[in-house]
């Protein structure tokens, strides 16, 4: 501002002195020459001065904006230094404006001590000392710093007997979140030093890094604790450190904090030591408590918390003690996650072949969290409806899930944890492993379950929807801001890694594939990896295979490139053509492609079956088209197996309705995953314009005789999004009827019978009694399946009833959508007063259905309000409320009305973010509504959900396509397929 002032000043001067400069022939042309030469001698004075300015406030913005205020170091405190705004400089590049870390000091181990006195107030100080090896000469060294400030700076030479190392002024960079400490001299390459930092801080609300979260017990008191989020760069926000996945180092960590209350303390490693402090002056007697040091690791991994928290203890066969930690009134809640680690820790050491190498396992219950879980080595952090599990109240589903969540975490234990990934660009290898043997681990808890039959619908659909548009990414891709890096924590790397995995798997066969992960996990414990050595490591064992190439050769093409590809099957007497092209739902986008190193062609492993050998055989499809020879003839062909391929598999007209007409004849000739597998593929295709969709209704027809879980679950799905398609349209109705009649047995069945024993088939019932509620389905005796529902909530408002855990959601939202304000009102209770999570989440579900806008809009505000709904289920609330069709405009008004307070919400860790934008959108499908989403989103900064901004704006795209290609169609099958003969 004073800059600009000057030169406004300066040029009004220059005006008044023209009036000086008369031109010759006038009456004071004497002395002309002398003043000019006085004018000229001003001019240029004046002209140094001004650059003198100039150089000094060039001087004070560049320290301003490296926030360059505290004195040179000598060891003693430093002034406090406030966060600094990243501004713009015409400066060449500094090395503190680089992303990544410099490589010339790596950490060794770090020792923190940090001091957490009073949980309600928030204020932490902190202390660490990292030792590190100087591997290259350097004069300046950066770390990572963010929400703090540092008070004191200090290094120490170690190899020159701990003298100081001089430092010049160090500063905070905000935009790259670096502590940078320029050196009055440089290091000498290998010379040992140790940093050592004091820092203060507030922890708030925020779920990240080092955080405060609340609960109120049954009595109404209010209990505070301190936990951790730090993946994927908020370790800074805790402690100074070098927060890189490839830095690893070991951890020294204690902990102060105030014991009254029955506060504990917990980290990753067991406590050896436990010191009572007096505070200074007449303050409480506190507790440190010393953890022993971790095994070498990363900064993400880093974990500690301060609670009141109560424990249920267990030990595995090989002797690790498992805890299971919950707020003391949750506690009855935990035996089933403890049989489930126990179970599962142990058979991984299996299933590995390397024992789990630290002496204890932690699982937290945390009432504020922003993931599902965080795989923290020894002390794994969960959402409560994620851990917690109460067999009186709790849904089946929900019991799966915390089976499932617990493999997955147990698996990062060793992917992830003891080999981790070099830079988050492989974020798959510790995603997409955990993802995949999830379900592994959950077989092993739960051998009755057959989960393994639901990885194609609860994993493979799931990547298939992400993958087949243009916006899509590869599993290696590159990333290098916290935004990019929190942007593939998505059905990419953890669904499309998984079922890569799987097809892996399937091809290799179970014992190399086995070896291979214990080579690779052998060789690279404590360490970090990249994609091209897990492949190594597999292809080092593979012996005598008839593999087309080496794995590394073959997988390069599903990592490296974007996408999946639809295999295409043209039968011949005795052989069969195949041809392979990206898939993609809008094939107008083909041109907006990325360019491919492998021009979108992939390395298949092709399986098939036929009506005359129901054995599967195999081969590979290498080239763009290929002829394979078929022995025998056969009136209908099945490729990809299982579905253990991740490719969708098109075929001729007349081969779809072979395959149709063998479904109605008799489906269980398929397996129910390859029923699936059927349903999911042609509709697709339908969608991409690779198939008339009647063909893939006509496969539905078979489903009145349908009584499998997987196959249900493919077929609703599909049809929930020809439903949301035809939602404002007249076309809903006979939509409505056709699935009704399709259900209308099981409909029956589960509304009249009472609860089954199966997994599954518990799964079946929930769902078809859901579905029946949405599509407003009648029962056999003509009653109606909505009034059946309603009045069980009525029975249950009036005390004269209960309601099936599996069912709470289902019936909690009919009782809403048919009531008014008094219902909902009545689960707003439930929601408030039960301490059991799963309900939780399903009373959230349910407020959502009403039918009063008034109170959606309401219920949308309340989400905001901390003392309402919790911060980690604000998005939750907007994602149900989309999903209600009178809600879907609300929820996308209230997105735009109140953009600048979610955002900040999404700032502060909030995983579902970037769903919560795809589902308010997901079922436009009109031009006007592309049109207001582009407008509303262009040039907005959505941070990390920025790719999920442009994935959605496609399938809106796709949507638009679809109406105006099959809308038509659908109504008229639709309307010939409801007719009574």
């Amino acid at each position: 501002q004073f800059h600009h002032t000057m030169i406004a000043s300066s040029d009004s001067e220059a005006d008044n002195d023209r009036n000086v400069f008369l031109p010759e022939g006038t009456s004071k042309q004497k002395g002309f020459l002398s003043a000019r030469l006085y004018k000229i001698l001003l001019i240029v004075m004046a002209t140094m001065v001004g650059a003198l300015l100039i150089g000094v406030i060039v001087l004070a913005r560049k320290r301003a904006q490296s926030g360059s205020e505290s004195p040179t170091h000598t060891g003693s405190p430093t002034t406090p230094t406030p966060m600094t705004t990243w501004g713009p400089t015409t400066e060449p590049p500094q090395l503190w404006d680089q992303i990544r870390l410099p490589q010339t000091v790596l950490p060794v181990s770090y020792r923190i001590d940090i001091r957490v006195p009073d949980l309600a107030d928030g204020h932490v100080t902190g202390d660490v000392t990292i030792r590190c090896n100087v591997v290259q000469s350097t004069d300046v060294i950066m770390l990572h710093a963010d929400n703090m400030t540092i008070t004191r700076s200090q290094i120490i030479d170690v190899t020159k007997s701990g003298s100081d190392v001089k430092i010049n002024k160090p500063f905070l960079v905000k935009r790259t979140a670096y502590w940078v400490m320029p050196l009055a001299m440089p290091l000498s390459q290998n010379s040992v030093i140790d940093i050592e930092l004091q820092w203060e801080t507030n922890i708030g609300s925020g779920l990240k890094g080092f955080y405060r979260s609340q609960y109120t017990d049954s009595k109404g008191n209010i209990h505070h604790m301190g936990t951790t989020q730090m993946e994927a760069t908020d370790a800074r926000r805790a402690f100074p450190c070098f927060d890189e996945p490839e830095m690893k180092a070991t951890f020294n960590i204690s902990l102060l904090y105030d014991p009254a209350h029955s506060y504990n303390a917990i980290s990753n490693m067991p406590i050896y030591l436990n010191e009572t402090v007096q505070s200074q002056g007449a303050g409480p007697v506190l507790t440190r408590a010393h953890f022993l040091p971790t095994p070498r690791m990363s900064t993400y991994l880093v974990a500690f918390i301060v609670s009141d928290f109560q424990f249920v203890e267990n030990r595995t066969a090989s002797g690790t003690r498992i805890r299971v930690w919950a707020r003391p009134e949750f506690l009855n809640q935990t035996r089933w996650a403890l049989h489930c680690a126990c179970v599962v820790l142990s058979y991984y050491e299996s299933f590995f072949s390397i024992p789990y190498p630290l002496p204890k396992q932690d699982l937290v219950a945390i009432p504020d969290f922003s993931a599902g879980a965080m795989e923290n080595w020894g002390l794994i952090t969960y959402r409560e409806v994620d851990l917690l599990f109460d067999p009186g109240t709790s849904a089946t589903t929900n019991k799966q899930r915390v089976a499932v969540v617990i493999a997955h975490e147990l698996a990062h234990q060793w992917f992830g944890n003891l080999v981790t990934m070099e830079w988050w660009n492989d974020l798959w290898l510790n995603e997409g492993f955990a993802s995949y043997v999830e379900y592994i681990g959950t077989n092993a808890a739960a051998p009755q379950w057959n989960i393994l039959d639901h990885f194609f619908v609860d994993t493979v659909l799931y990547a298939y929807s992400v993958d087949s548009l243009v916006t899509s990414h590869p599993i290696e891709v590159s990333v290098s801001t916290p935004d990019e890096i929190g942007s593939v924590f998505d059905s990419i790397s953890y669904d499309k890694g998984a079922s890569i995995l799987q097809m892996l798997f399937s091809f290799l066969g179970k014992n190399t594939f086995l070896t291979g992960l214990h080579s690779y996990l052998t060789k690279h414990q404590y360490n970090n990896a990249q994609t091209r050595d897990l492949l190594s490591a597999l292809d080092s064992v593979r012996g005598r295979d008839k593999l087309p190439s080496s794995v590394q050769s073959i997988m390069s093409t599903w990592t490296k490139q974007s996408g999946f590809p639809v295999v295409t099957c043209i039968e011949k007497p005795g052989q069969i053509i195949l041809s392979q092209q990206r898939f993609i739902y809008s094939s107008a986008n083909a041109s907006l492609l990325p360019h491919s190193p492998y021009n979108y062609q992939w390395k298949i492993p092709i399986t098939y079956f036929t009506d005359k050998v129901p054995q599967p055989a195999s081969f590979w499809l290498t080239e763009s088209h290929s002829t394979h020879s078929i022995s025998g003839s056969f009136t209908w062909i099945k490729l990809n197996a299982q579905q253990t391929g991740y490719y969708r598999v098109n075929y001729t007209e007349t081969m779809w309705r072979a395959l149709a007409n063998q479904l109605q004849a008799d489906h269980t000739v398929f397996s129910a995953t390859d029923r699936a597998g059927l349903i999911a593929d042609s509709f697709d295709l339908a969608r991409a314009g690779l198939l008339n969709i009647t063909i893939g209704l006509e496969l539905t027809k078979y489903l009145d005789k349908e009584t499998d879980y997987i196959p249900w679950k493919a077929a609703l799905a599909k049809f929930a999004y020809i439903r949301d398609m035809l939602s404002l349209t007249p076309s809903l109705g006979i939509l409505q009827k056709f699935i009704c009649d399709k259900l209308a047995l099981l409909t029956s069945k589960y509304l009249n019978t009472k609860i089954p024993d199966s997994h599954d088939e518990k799964l079946l019932r929930a769902y078809v009694i859901s579905s029946s509620w949405h599509y407003d389905c009648h029962v056999t005796d003509g009653t109606s399946a909505v009034n059946r529902i309603s009045a069980h909530f009525e029975a249950f408002m009036a005390g004269n009833r209960t309601i099936d855990p599996d069912l709470h959601a289902t019936v909690y939202g009919a009782g809403i959508a048919g009531g008014d304000v008094i219902e909902w009102e009545f689960v707003w209770n439930i929601l408030h007063t039960t301490n059991v999570a799963s309900e939780k989440r399903a009373c959230l579900s349910a407020l959502a259905q009403s039918t009063k806008p008034w109170i959606l809009n309401r219920y949308l505000e309340y989400s905001l309000d901390e003392t309402k709904i919790r911060p980690q289920d604000t998005d939750f609330v907007t994602i149900y409320v989309s999903r209600n069709v009178i809600g879907r405009s609300i929820a996308w008004n209230f997105l735009r009305r109140k953009w600048d307070e979610l955002s900040a919400r999404d700032k502060s860790a909030s995983f579902s973010f970037r769903y919560f934008i795809r589902s308010v959108a997901a079922s436009f499908n009109t031009q006007f509504q592309l049109d207001e989403y582009n407008d509303f989103f262009d040039g907005r900064d959505a941070g990390s959900g920025l790719r999920v901004v442009k994935e959605t704006a496609e399938k809106i795209g796709s949507n638009i396509e679809w109406m105006k290609i099959n809308e038509a169609t659908v109504r008229s099958w639709f309307t010939t397929a409801t007719k009574k003969p």
